[in-house]
């Protein structure tokens, strides 16, 4: 019987929960390649060697999920920056960082008095513990074309 580990394209169900038993979402397939980083780490790891059929319930720390919360991460943005765009308090939205990499940011709070807008960078499950309920569905090996790419095809 296969089991999971690297180079193997695996099949979960799974739901999310915080620490607190609050639903954050659930998938019925989730396909991706193991050992590539294509998931957080925890859950990986927690996935390891589990095999067709094995259901397990894998409590993640953030540090192995989306880090602790960071508090430098809140920051202060001259509001000319939105110019163009609508922005509402509470929303998150996506930019562009000087690297090119897709963030997602909450807007906090928009000070039209000092023309500013307060933006929280953290990932929105960052210094939660999560808790996933998974059964696997189905593994196997990754194709030359799947391991060339990274990710199941």
């Amino acid at each position: 019987m296969d089991k999971i580990t690297k180079d193997k394209i695996v099949e979960i169900e799974y739901s999310l929960y915080d620490s607190e038993g609050n639903f954050i979402e659930a998938s019925e397939s989730f396909k991706y390649l193991h050992g590539h980083k294509n998931i957080i780490i925890g859950l990986e790891e927690g996935l390891e060697g589990l095999g067709v059929g094995d259901e397990k319930e894998i409590v993640i720390p953030p540090e192995k999920a989306y880090g602790n919360y960071d508090f430098e991460a809140i920051q202060t943005i001259p509001m000319d920056v939105f110019e163009g765009f609508e922005i509402k308090e509470g929303e998150s939205y996506y930019a562009q960082s000087e690297q090119g990499e897709i963030i997602q940011f909450k807007v906090i709070k928009i000070d039209k008095l000092n023309n500013e807008v307060i933006v929280d960078f953290n990932h929105p499950l960052a210094g939660k513990t999560l808790v996933f309920n998974v059964k696997i569905k189905s593994i196997r090996d990754a194709t030359d074309e799947e391991l060339k790419h990274g990710h199941p095809h």
